[in-house]
């Protein structure tokens, strides 16, 4: 059975444009959900939320951590996090 993921709230969206990168050295990470409104489901659909803590240098405005809502993206980074030896890694992001 899995586990009932948290409500993520105050959402701080990564968001890159075609061909953007970002690199991102997260200090500590947590899997919840969402709820978004599209136009084929403007009810709401729940989705993953992978949150990434930073340290503040990295990202100087707003809360220090991004939100990650790429379905793709998520599955490609949980099995890092699996792991040990992620922290202190950078991760870079392409679009």
């Amino acid at each position: 059975m899995t586990p009932e993921l948290e409500k993520l709230t105050s959402l701080e969206i990564l968001e890159l444009g075609d061909g953007g990168t970002y690199e991102i050295r997260p200090t500590h990470f947590k899997l919840g959900k969402t709820t978004i409104h599209t136009i084929r489901q403007p009810e709401g659909k729940e989705i993953q939320v992978l949150r990434l803590w930073v340290e503040k240098k990295d990202k100087q405005v707003g809360p220090n951590y991004w939100d990650i809502t790429s379905q793709t993206l998520i599955a490609q980074m949980l099995p890092y996090f699996a792991a040990t030896g992620w922290l202190g890694r950078t991760f870079k992001i392409t679009k």
